[in-house]
């Protein structure tokens, strides 16, 4: 069963909700979107500049496969000023795809801006205010490609980021009409939240144990066949150490 969770965009708290409760959130805050799709479209259609009723025709041949681009989930901004969109390239290194966000202005004149460096970054969604823009961003650990989780970008400038860390990442996100709250679904449960728990303590464990060792220098040993020099200090006597006890001579 999927489940709904809330997260606040700073503090990502969650909340289980029913599936009757989504639905009926998902209504009232989607409803003022639904006429604008198709305008939308439309409009990036024209906006990308892609002369292809100018281009010379030929085959296509494998080549061109690996150069298309292609174009989706295009996303007004509150004020109708700019559109965001994901653009989708085909990575033939990894022969899979790679997915970023673009905003292009409404009116059209000037050329796309990407606004994410990622390269799984998908599903853009505009804060109520025009002042956030909400997305999912995918990345790969160790070679191996993560869930993707909840992101956010300031559009008035700085760096995005990432707030949730869900083991089974999340997705379809939603704004609460006072851009207080977001609406999300994950198929994360308790165990799956009390597995991540533990192997994060036992990390940082490791990871403090490790800290430890380095912070500690190693015993210099004794060589008697080192010379002492003329000028050098006589040193006291060391007292021989009780048993059990540790000495790191410095």
């Amino acid at each position: 069963m999927t489940r709904l969770r809330w997260a606040t965009a700073r503090h990502a708290k969650l909340e289980i909700m029913t599936n009757d409760q989504m639905t009926k959130r998902s209504r009232s805050w989607t409803s003022s979107f639904g006429l604008r799709h198709s305008f939308v479209i439309c409009l990036l259609i024209l906006a990308t500049g892609i002369g292809v009723a100018f281009a010379q025709k030929r085959n296509i041949t494998e080549k061109d496969l690996w150069e298309f681009v292609w174009i989706g989930d295009p996303q007004v901004s509150p004020d109708g000023s700019r559109v965001a969109f994901v653009r989708v390239t085909v990575n033939e290194k990894k022969e899979g795809y790679n997915t970023s966000i673009w905003s292009v202005p409404a009116a059209g004149g000037e050329e796309p801006h990407q606004l994410t460096k990622g390269d799984h970054d998908s599903t853009p969604r505009w804060s109520p205010d025009g002042k956030y823009l909400l997305f999912l961003r995918a990345t790969e650990k160790d070679g191996k490609p993560e869930p993707p989780q909840l992101s956010m970008l300031p559009m008035a400038g700085g760096d995005s980021f990432s707030f949730t860390d869900l083991p089974k990442g999340a997705g379809s996100p939603v704004w609460s009409p006072d851009g207080k709250s977001i609406a999300f679904t994950s198929d994360t449960n308790a165990d799956d939240l009390a597995k991540q728990e533990k192997k994060k303590r036992k990390e940082e464990e490791l990871t403090k144990a490790m800290s430890e060792t380095s912070a500690s220098p190693p015993a210099s040993p004794q060589s008697s066949k080192t010379p002492t020099p003329k000028s050098a200090t006589k040193l006291p006597r060391r007292r021989r150490p009780k048993r059990n006890t540790r000495v790191i001579f410095m």
